[in-house]
């Protein structure tokens, strides 16, 4: 759904998937790049934290990452360029497992704001199987509310399953991630109907934007999920099918096998035993020979 996007300015929101490793990201990143060229890519809005840790922050920026500022996003739409935000931010990034096919935003409306505010399009873009890298137990809302990391803009603190390190509590490191299909979706962009500063301050338009955009995100990933999930099945079967098939060749070669054996019917059987010569080797003289043809040809 690429081709929806339009040119030019514009906010793409995606949900958050798979931790620090973000799986989602760099495979969309890719196709993005393929279809509409460098110079479309988004800018991505990255978490303070995560652009302020040595080395991988550099490493972000050098992708095109930036701090999830106001102004940042100022300067890239003041340049002509589209922008990504992940709205859920690390609330949506750790949700747990059993919460992997839902948006979750929670309180954040920062992103309608800025759309309104520079006046333009959200372009939606949804991820199904992404979050199946790993499994978050519990985010530990709690227990990060207990520690004082809200302080540093960190809601959660999360139980995770991952490979090799098994069982963690904390953001994990980087995992080996579980394999998965990603089911990924561009939908039709939302073009607001009022923008600017005001519109931006008027709490119930920014609610009822929120809503719109987090209404059309589910549909989405509830449908996404729903066929990933039939892909799944039918590769099963796909799988089970070509299983009895090979079984099916190898009883059928057996059976071709056994039937091809030299067996004389009953019927074209000789009614008395046939003199033979002595002849070398046991090979039958042509004499018998002879009176094998004739016998062969009466029963018939």
């Amino acid at each position: 759904g690429l081709e929806r996007v339009p040119a030019g300015r514009a906010l793409v929101v995606a949900n958050h998937n798979g931790g620090i490793l973000m799986p989602d990201v760099f495979v969309l990143s890719c196709a993005w790049r393929r279809a509409r060229g460098t110079e479309d890519l988004p800018y991505a809005l990255g978490h303070d934290q995560a652009m302020s840790v040595p080395h991988l922050g550099p490493f972000l920026e050098a992708l095109g990452g930036l701090r999830a500022t106001t102004s940042a996003a100022h300067e890239v739409f003041r340049a002509g360029h589209k922008v990504l935000a992940f709205p859920g931010g690390d609330l949506e990034n750790f949700r747990p497992f059993r919460d992997r096919n839902r948006i979750v935003f929670g309180t954040h409306r920062g992103y309608v704001r800025l759309a309104i505010r520079e006046g333009v399009p959200i372009c939606p873009v949804v991820t199904a199987g992404g979050h199946s890298t790993f499994v978050v137990l519990d985010d530990g809302r709690k227990l990060a509310g207990k520690l004082g990391l809200r302080k540093l803009r960190v809601n959660v603190c999360p139980t995770v399953l991952s490979i090799p390190w098994g069982l963690t509590v904390g953001f994990p490191p980087p995992y080996v991630p579980l394999p998965t299909q990603m089911w990924i979706e561009a939908l039709e962009p939302i073009h607001f109907t009022r923008s600017g500063e005001e519109a931006a301050s008027d709490t119930a338009y920014v609610e009822a934007c929120h809503a719109q955009v987090v209404g059309r995100m589910q549909a989405a990933l509830d449908r996404l999920s729903g066929e990933r999930r039939e892909a799944r099945k039918d590769a099963l079967s796909r799988v089970a099918v070509r299983a009895l098939d090979w079984l099916q060749e190898r009883l059928d070669g057996k059976r071709e096998r056994t039937e091809s054996a030299e067996v004389i019917p009953l019927r074209a059987a000789p009614s008395r035993p046939i003199e033979r010569d002595a002849s070398p080797a046991g090979l039958a003289s042509p004499a018998s020979l002879a009176s094998l043809a004739a016998l062969d040809v009466a029963a018939a």
